[in-house]
């Protein structure tokens, strides 16, 4: 069973949004989904154990962060728009599957990283 820890999905949460922006400006949508993928590759190192508890919470950062990006498009920045220039609910949907996925795989290379056996030093 994979305990959720919080501390890391909030720090990774933040990480993620504002690293998805930024890079997102500079280097269009490859930027965003860099910025997300770093977030991720945090969250999985800083949580270690298994790499399913880095997929865990790196699928939870994508679907969190997916959303909030999502609802910051919606409210009309431009910046961070998909497609045209009204981004719907399907978008939407896609928008937060696709964070989820990168999310997982960050998640996952983060915990191989870190290493098994790793969450003893690791308590946030």
């Amino acid at each position: 069973m994979v305990e959720i820890r919080v501390a890391p999905i909030i720090i990774g949460l933040l990480l993620a949004i504002i690293l998805a922006i930024i890079l997102k400006m500079m280097a269009g949508s490859w930027g965003e989904y860099t910025g997300l993928f770093l977030a991720t590759i945090y969250v999985g190192f800083s949580i270690g154990g298994e790499y399913t508890d880095g997929i865990v919470h790196g699928v939870l950062v994508g679907i969190i962060g997916g959303i909030i990006i999502g609802i910051i498009a919606i409210m009309g920045f431009s910046v961070l728009r998909t497609i045209g220039s009204v981004i719907g609910l399907d978008i939407l949907i896609t928008l937060v599957i696709i964070w989820a996925i990168v999310g997982g795989i960050g998640g996952a290379l983060g915990s191989v990283i870190q290493g098994p056996g790793s969450t003893e030093r690791n308590t946030a």
